[in-house]
């Protein structure tokens, strides 16, 4: 799962005190396998907190290992130039395929993480990646060359992201919780998005959050952030969900192409370096997953099911599926 956070901009870096470290402890849930932080300076980057002065802002990451669970994967994640760093939540399923693309090119890589495919790609195509992509993904990265910071979401809106310009400069988590522990971010409410929830039962729809000092950045939408965490662009879109035209197919022809899309579909989910899990119910969706994935790997895969057994109730057990 992992969990990002970050303070960019040198004023309210400065006078953050012990916030990043909190935002790492709000968010340790979200990825207890490491953790990291990165000083963003005028001079570069630090692992350590510089001197007062030369900061620009902070990077914060706890990372749950899926694939490459070394330490070669460890996050914030810097490029072997020093220009570019990143810290991610997700999974780039095609990151096979990127990193091929991305070595016949010259690049070398000296890890099996998708973060770095992730890092090199945005080095070598910027913005124009992220159509290349297919995942979930929110992720922050930071450009040394020109102080600006991009961050990403993905199209569905999978992974989550929350922001709040409150304060002078640019904050940032996977979590809400994570950014209250920033000072100068208050919890009054947003009157038109509790509003929304109780009159439409609306959430998310147009990036408020609950909070009046916190926003969403939605689904398939980016914001970049200067060197003093000020907005310099966004947020807007950077791609959307495209519909093709219809087609004509006898049921047949046509149910085996969604077969074949699914079953492509869950090879990709299954690249992990650590044993695959599903939620398991009576329905139809997650048994198909599930008898899917023996369907394309056989029966040597080791499938960890979790289900929910409401023992007390016969009418939604779904055990007996």
């Amino acid at each position: 799962m992992c969990g990002i956070g970050g303070i960019l901009g040198g004023a309210w870096a400065q006078r953050s005190g012990d916030a990043p470290a909190a935002m790492s402890r709000r968010l340790s849930h979200r990825g207890p396998d490491g953790d990291g932080m990165l000083w963003l300076t005028r001079g570069g980057v630090s692992a350590a907190r510089p001197a007062v002065g030369s900061v620009e802002g902070v990077l914060v990451h706890r990372r749950l290992a899926i694939l490459d669970p070394s330490e070669a994967g460890r996050q914030p994640m810097s490029t072997p130039d020093g220009r570019y760093h990143i810290v991610y939540n997700g999974e780039i399923y095609n990151y096979v395929e990127l990193r091929e693309e991305l070595e016949a090119g010259g690049m070398r890589f000296s890890s099996g993480c998708d973060t770095e495919v992730l890092l090199a790609a945005w080095a070598r195509w910027g913005e124009a990646c992220l159509g290349r992509l297919v995942g979930m993904f929110a992720f922050a990265v930071h450009d040394a060359e020109t102080g600006e910071t991009t961050l990403a979401r993905d199209l569905f809106g999978i992974k989550p992201l929350f922001y709040s310009t409150a304060g002078p400069g640019f904050a940032f988590a996977s979590e809400i919780k994570a950014l209250l522990t920033v000072p100068g971010i208050g919890r009054g409410a947003d009157a038109q998005a509790v509003y929304d929830y109780l009159v439409w039962n609306m959430t998310g729809h147009d990036g408020r959050s609950f909070f009046a000092d916190i926003r969403r950045l939605r689904p398939g939408f980016l914001v970049r952030v200067g060197r003093d965490g000020s907005v310099v662009e966004g947020p807007r879109r950077w791609g959307a969900i495209g519909l093709g035209g219809a087609e004509r197919l006898p049921f047949e022809e046509a149910a085996e192409r969604v077969r074949g899309e699914f079953l492509d579909n869950l090879r990709l989910h299954l690249r992990s370096d650590v044993d695959v899990g599903c939620a398991l119910s009576g329905g139809v969706d997650s048994s198909a997953v599930v008898s899917g994935l023996r369907t394309v790997a056989g029966e040597d895969l080791k499938i960890r099911c979790f289900s929910h057994i409401a023992e007390d109730d016969p009418a939604i057990n779904e055990e007996r599926w």
